[in-house]
């Protein structure tokens, strides 16, 4: 297969440009040339609107498994990563994280054209800002050699209304009591810096995910994915755009302590189920999530390859 002929795509810069830039990234990796300019998208708080070749594409950026009905009506594909099962007429993404597009200080002369194209100057410098900070370039997201016997966990601990998402974490931790493995695992009040998260996890013989707010799938499904881990996962409630299967790509299991504790003694000894699921893991981000293949999601049978 060729590479992507290149089209040119809108891009409105009012939207909610740092948590769909996973998206921009797919659309700059499939070699679309992006024009960032005002649309007549009917909201642009909670998602963002892109137009290529006529048609109006919708990126649903709410942790909820709903529809947005004004966008819905608006566009001609409506794309999401938190999508509901049995809701038809969405695109699924899959678990996308935020990247880095543009470092700076040079990514600061994106800044005229986010502006000329109709993003206020603080929102527009807060998005270049915080994907030039805080997150890293996709080309980081990559495998390392994990130890049998150590494991990694940082979670956020929350508070309030979405504290319900605290428990499965919880439990995990309480499974690790007692067991002989290194063990650096706890929720943290302060995060530590990015690249520093991803060295830990590439060593940990094991991750945990559940899902997050509003039973979401979290930032960092797509990371550990990203990084071929042996995944352990309580039940999603989301659509994918192509199942995780247990045993192969992840491996999926109860919510209970028992269960998880489990988990764990059978990927930490046993080193060719842990290197399948590694394996798998990559192997299921490069067919799903790879930037190119997002935007062969997003933009249909209007991306082909050249022969």
């Amino acid at each position: 297969m060729g590479r992507p002929r290149s089209m040119h795509v809108s891009v409105d810069p009012r939207g909610e440009l740092s948590t769909c830039n996973f998206v921009l990234k797919a659309l700059l990796s499939a070699g679309c040339a992006i024009r960032f300019e005002r649309l007549d998208a009917p909201s642009h708080s909670l998602g963002m609107a892109i137009s290529s070749g006529g048609r109006r594409i919708w990126i649903d950026a709410r942790d909820g498994g709903g529809m947005d009905s004004a966008p819905a009506e608006w566009a001609d594909v409506y794309a999401k990563v938190n999508i509901e099962p049995g809701i038809v007429d969405v695109v699924p993404l899959g678990p996308l994280f935020g990247l880095q597009l543009w470092s700076l200080p040079a990514g600061y002369l994106k800044l005229v054209a986010l502006v000329r194209g109709g993003a206020h100057p603080r929102k527009a410098l807060a998005h270049l800002r915080f994907q030039g900070i805080t997150r890293l370039p996709i080309e980081d997201y990559v495998p390392g050699s994990s130890e049998p016997d150590f494991v990694f966990l940082r979670s956020r601990f929350w508070t309030g209304k979405h504290s319900a998402v605290n428990a499965s974490r919880a439990r995990f931790l309480r499974s690790l009591e007692g067991m002989d493995l290194r063990i650096d695992a706890e929720f943290a009040s302060e995060r530590i810096d990015l690249a520093t998260f991803l060295e830990h996890t590439r060593r940990s013989a094991v991750v945990f995910n559940a899902p997050a707010v509003h039973q979401c799938l979290g930032w960092k499904l797509g990371e550990f994915l990203a990084l071929g881990k042996a995944i352990i996962s309580v039940p999603l409630n989301r659509e994918l755009p192509m199942p995780l299967v247990h045993g192969e790509h992840i491996h999926f299991i109860a919510d209970d302590v028992d269960a998880m504790r489990e988990a764990v003694a059978l990927i930490t000894r046993d080193d060719a189920y842990r290197r399948r699921l590694e394996v798998g893991a990559r192997r299921w981000f490069d067919e799903v999530l790879s930037p190119v293949s997002v935007a062969q999601r997003v933009l249909g049978a209007e991306l082909r390859a050249e022969p």
